[in-house]
């Protein structure tokens, strides 16, 4: 069809189904304090959950709780928690991530939330000044986007024209940034060398900060 993108080109709503909405065991938190954890997989769970703070304006990262967790099977098993660290925290000036860590897989993260305990317009962001670059194709064949922030950036989002999909997207973004896995669509007609231009060529990045209203200047009437 006239348009038609093959195999790709997710949405940053796709991109949190995946690394936590849609996954068999997550969590997430309120600003009340009082966080659950789900488990939706048809077997038994064993792991933790842990709950980290990232300040906005210092880049600090704290732990603000380690939780053992043996979940019954699912779908549906809920178990609620609540941790005062959460309660209190500043949620302008703090992202919030819930990671679900898979003890009994060798401590593999099944899932991760960034939790926003503010609107995007209420966070104190500075301006992160997020650049991204291609860089050299990796060894399994996916593209590769170099990230470089200067500050803390929230919900960092990559895109492309090219047909596939980033190994991660819509993400907390840490100085002085990371590298990003694209995979390109398999079914997609366009040959590697010319995916890889495509790529290349339109590759762009954007994150909250980049659309933040600059603070007006006083005026003082004398």
């Amino acid at each position: 069809f006239p348009g038609q993108v093959i195999g790709g080109r997710w949405k940053p709503l796709q991109y949190w189904y995946k690394k936590s909405i849609f996954a068999d065991v997550m969590a997430t938190c309120g600003r009340d304090g009082w966080c659950y954890v789900k488990n939706d997989a048809a077997v038994a769970f064993v792991g933790r959950l842990e709950l980290r703070s990232t300040t906005f304006q210092t880049g600090e990262e704290r732990i603000l709780r380690v939780e053992h967790l043996e979940l019954p099977a699912g779908p549906g098993v809920v178990r609620w928690i609540h941790d005062s660290a959460v309660a209190t925290l500043d949620g302008a000036g703090a992202a919030l991530e819930a990671i679900i860590v898979d003890e009994g897989k060798g401590n593999t993260e099944s899932s991760r939330n960034l939790v926003a305990m503010a609107t995007p317009a209420a966070l104190r962001l500075r301006p992160s000044r997020v650049t991204v670059s291609a860089g050299p194709q990796a060894a399994d064949g996916a593209f590769v986007a170099d990230i470089s922030v200067e500050a803390v950036a929230m919900y960092v989002t990559l895109t492309t024209l090219a047909h596939g999909t980033f190994e991660d997207n819509a993400f907390l973004g840490r100085p002085p940034g990371r590298r990003v896995r694209f995979f390109p669509a398999e079914l997609s007609k366009e040959l590697p060398r010319d995916a890889m231009r495509s790529f290349a060529a339109s590759l762009r990045v954007e994150d909250v900060s980049s659309y933040a209203t600059p603070a007006m200047p006083s005026v003082v009437v004398v």
